[in-house]
Formats: C-alpha cells, sequence, structure tokens
C-alpha cells in the first residue's frame, strides 16, 4: 500500500495501491485525491460532535460545499438533501437524484447503514455511554458516499469495521474502541478499477 500526500491535512492519512494519484484540494478537515485521472476520492474528518456543535460543523462544510461528517447516516449532514443526502439503499439512490419542491437533488448511496445493530460484530464504529435523553450507544460517525453511477466499481463485501490488526486487538475488554488508541474503529473498503 502506498501512502498518498495529504499535507495539509493532518487530520487525515490515505493509503491505497493504485499509484497514478495526484492530491487535490487540502486543508486542515480534508484531502481531495485525483485517481486515475477520473476518480475524485474525499477524506474528511470534521470536528468531533463533543467538542463543535451542529452548526460548526456545517460552516465548515458551506466553505469546502461538500458534506457534513462525524455524524450518524441518520443525522441531517448525511441524510439531508442539501446535505450529502446520502441513502441507504443502492436501489433508491440509483434513481441518481430526487426532486423536492421543483429543485432537483443529487443522491450518494451510503453503504455504513448495513453496519448498524448486533448481527454482526461490531455494531458500530463509536461507541458513547452518555447521559444525554437520546444515546444510541453505538454511532458509525464514519462514512463511505458513493455516487449512484460509482456503484459497480465498489466491493460490497469489502466494507468492514476493523476490530483488530496483526493479533493486536483496537477494542479494550469491553468491545468498545480503545480510547489510547482512537475513539473511533478505523473502517476498509475496495473499489475496483472499472474496466473498459
Amino acid at each position: 500500500m502506498k501512502k498518498y500526500l495529504t499535507s495539509g491535512c493532518d487530520r487525515i492519512i490515505m493509503y491505497g495501491s493504485i499509484q497514478k494519484v495526484m492530491p487535490a484540494n487540502q486543508n486542515k478537515y480534508y484531502s481531495i485525491q485525483i485517481i486515475d485521472n477520473k476518480y475524485i476520492l474525499c477524506g474528511m474528518h470534521l470536528p468531533s460532535r463533543i467538542y463543535s456543535d451542529h452548526q460548526e460543523r456545517r460552516n465548515i462544510v458551506i466553505d469546502m460545499i461538500v458534506a457534513d461528517i462525524n455524524e450518524n447516516p441518520y443525522d441531517s449532514g448525511c441524510l439531508n438533501a442539501t446535505k450529502f443526502h446520502g441513502i441507504s439503499s443502492g436501489e433508491d439512490a440509483g434513481k441518481e437524484s430526487r426532486l423536492i419542491m421543483g429543485k432537483t437533488f443529487k443522491m450518494f448511496y451510503n453503504p455504513m447503514w448495513n453496519l448498524f445493530g448486533d448481527f454482526s460484530y461490531p455494531p458500530g464504529t463509536h461507541y458513547h455511554n452518555g447521559s444525554e435523553p437520546i444515546n444510541s450507544f453505538w454511532n458509525i460517525y464514519d462514512q463511505v458516499m458513493i455516487r449512484p453511477n460509482m456503484r459497480k466499481c465498489f466491493v460490497e463485501k469489502s466494507l468492514k469495521i476493523i476490530t483488530d490488526m496483526q493479533n493486536y486487538s483496537l477494542v479494550d475488554k469491553l468491545k468498545h474502541p480503545r480510547k489510547d488508541i482512537s475513539d473511533h474503529l478505523p473502517i476498509v473498503f475496495e473499489i475496483k478499477e472499472e474496466r473498459i
């Protein structure tokens, strides 16, 4: 795996096996890479919900004209048509856009919805046991957003939440993310090259 250049963005590290990758826009909160002169990969790490409010994260997004991450797939920044518009159903996202009050909004497919819950472990990427009235305990603040026309390149079975690496556990004895490493478990996915 090659480490891609993310200068100006110390919050994100990107690795991949494709050699022809050029860095594009970079700042403190995001890194954009151009892959093979035809794909755009944008990695984002917006301020935590714990240390910033929704409006603060939204202001960063407006400046970038991209999206609002560090939210669950069902939160406004990910699901709202004026934000990422990340739909849980690949079939519905495949319609590419929808009309709302006479205005067309493009959609992304967000496969991260499929990793919620306890049918397979872990039930999310971030664990928070707070005293708020609404608390889901497990969250997925790490998103993979795919334009519907790129879905054929996405390897669905490759999307995973990583809990260990080479016999090294990333979770504690309660099976929650080890905060001495990171409060988020990493995710991994594969995009195959489109053959012509």
